[in-house]
């Protein structure tokens, strides 16, 4: 399978650990709720939600799914920084789909990664989680707009500066499909006002609604609610 992340490995953290510093409370509060069984992160990335996993959550298994190649570069490199968490998890290369998981889960995350899902496969997720998931205890998930396939014009994602070198993320969406659009993502490197290096990823990105992911989750018996931009999903 085409790593659609290639491109964007080599700056993910710089770009995105704003975003985790953020939502680290958040999550780590729900997960305090986790019960028995390992906790599956589905869409790891480079692994920089692990810590805040690990730490709400000390003597839990932690199964790591992650597709990426790139990212899995990312990912076991924070590993090796972090001996007693690399104890406790384990990585799978595979998607969500493909993953085998224990019959008794104590919670899931998934940050930002639904829209690699069509409709069909988050079916299957739902329905695994609702069989699995452990009495009480939580799923995360995140939803990312657009909510329905829209254009989006390019507007900054982050930046960050290391050295005397700046580094930049934007990104554009354009439909592709009935409940898809293309994201169009490039990252930069500047020198003051001298521009190093410029790279362009490209990848599709399934849309879903508020409305069309309760709909999802209640026939799978599920039912969710909001906290602190975070979706949290139990039982019904």
């Amino acid at each position: 399978m085409p790593d659609s992340y290639a491109g964007a490995a080599e700056h993910f953290d710089l770009i995105t650990k704003p975003y985790w510093s953020a939502i680290g409370p958040a999550l780590h509060a729900v997960l305090r709720q986790a019960g028995d069984g390992p906790v599956v992160d589905i869409g790891t990335g480079t692994g920089l939600g692990l810590p805040t996993i690990g730490k709400a959550l000390p003597a839990h298994e932690i199964i790591a799914i992650e597709p990426s190649p790139s990212l899995r570069i990312g990912l076991f490199s924070r590993l090796a920084d972090h001996p007693e968490l690399a104890k406790r998890v384990t990585v799978l290369p595979t998607g969500a789909q493909e993953a085998e998981l224990p019959p008794r889960l104590g919670a899931v995350v998934g940050i930002n990664m639904l829209g690699h899902l069509s409709p069909a496969d988050r079916a299957t997720l739902w329905n695994r989680i609702a069989a699995s998931l452990a009495p009480g205890a939580p799923a995360v998930f995140t939803l990312q707009p657009p909510d329905r396939p829209a254009s989006i014009p390019e507007s900054p994602f982050g930046e960050a500066v290391v050295g005397r070198l700046r580094y930049s993320a934007s990104g554009s969406a354009e439909p592709s499909g009935e409940h898809q659009v293309t994201w169009r993502v490039t990252y930069r490197v500047h020198d003051g006002a001298t521009q190093l290096s410029e790279q362009t990823m490209e990848h599709c990105w399934w849309t879903v609604s508020e409305g069309q992911l309760d709909d999802e989750l209640h026939r799978a018996g599920l039912a969710a609610s909001s906290r602190d931009g975070l979706v949290v999903i139990h039982q019904q």
